[in-house]
């Protein structure tokens, strides 16, 4: 069985943590064998360390499983390499004598290195029991394939099928400093339950209108009014902002992040866009500043839920657009 999983990693910002689980789904099966198959679990299942893990079966005949884990940067940044980083899986298996991990990465030029590994959980006891292995990734590239092969079990009487849980699966990794042009400019601020405090520029600049995927870390917690967060863009006097899609999570007291639904969006001038703004398509939103507005820049203001009895640690907000005005 061969399944492809694709692992979209937003890389605007340097990234401290493991990287949020929704930018991981199935994409689709290929090269399957008929009797292979996923029997527990799904994508959440890759959220977090907590046994609630992703079940693979080989054929029942002794046939093995092959998985295949595609790892891509933000097309924006293709021309940018990313410094080492870390991959962190948390797994068990039976079958063969181990799982073996291959990664092979690839530079502008296409692929280019391999490295391989042999993965060997402590033996004796009963499965699932998770193992946690880390592993180094290299620098200079801009993605990368992560092939795993559990050998099916062909000498048992009557031969066995092979089983892999995987219980996590993430990818910490660090950006390299560096500048693409002079940024793009709507202005983010968010209300604290007295007026809107603002947190600055969000850099989605790029010069040939590509979107650009921002990660912000909110210096200003959001203080919820009827149980709703509001945050608001505002676009630079000097340029113009094309806005796909915009997302709030929220870290809570146990690390876990969670998505907060968008409510509202309601532009200044045009009335409620939220439609446009939920997903990465086509549709954009566009914000004008004040020298192409009649010296009047336009206002984007978002409206979130916000669950009540919930504490948060901490708001990240994820902006998806472009500006190819230079201010």
């Amino acid at each position: 069985m061969c399944i492809v999983l694709i692992f979209a990693i937003p890389s605007a910002t340097a990234a401290t943590e493991y990287e949020y689980p929704d930018y991981i789904w199935i994409a689709e099966n290929v090269l399957g064998h008929e009797q292979g198959e996923i029997i527990e679990g799904n994508l959440n299942s890759f959220r977090y360390v907590d046994g609630d893990a992703i079940h693979f079966r080989g054929g029942s005949d002794g046939q093995g499983l092959s998985i295949l884990i595609y790892l891509y940067f933000n097309p924006a940044y293709i021309n940018t390499y990313e410094s080492p980083g870390e991959l962190k899986i948390t797994y068990d298996y039976t079958g063969g004598s181990f799982l073996r991990m291959t990664i092979i990465y690839w530079g502008l030029e296409g692929l280019d290195s391999t490295d391989f590994y042999n993965l060997i959980p402590p033996g004796g006891y009963e499965r699932p029991n998770y193992y946690t292995e880390t592993f180094v990734t290299r620098a200079d590239y801009k993605g990368a394939i992560v092939q795993l092969n559990v050998n099916g079990c062909h000498k048992s009487v009557p031969p066995k099928a092979a089983h892999l849980w995987i219980d996590y699966l993430g990818v910490k990794y660090t950006c390299k400093d560096y500048i693409v042009g002079p940024p793009g400019c709507p202005i983010l601020s968010v209300f604290d339950g007295v007026q809107y405090q603002e947190e600055g520029l969000l850099d989605i600049h790029d010069p040939e209108g590509n979107d650009i995927v921002f990660q912000h870390d909110l210096i200003n917690s959001p203080v919820a009014i009827d149980n709703r967060f509001h945050l608001r863009l505002t676009e630079h006097p000097n340029t113009i902002s094309h806005i796909d899609r915009v997302e709030l999570w929220g870290e809570l007291s146990n690390n876990r992040m969670i998505k907060l639904p968008l409510l509202s969006a309601i532009h200044c001038e045009l009335g409620q866009v939220v439609r446009d703004l939920r997903c990465s398509d086509e549709r954009k939103v566009e914000i004008k500043g004040g020298e192409h507005n009649d010296g009047i820049s336009q206002t984007l203001d978002l409206m979130f839920l916000a669950p009540s009895g919930l504490n948060f640690n901490k708001f990240i907000f994820i902006i998806e657009g472009n500006n190819a005005f230079v201010k």
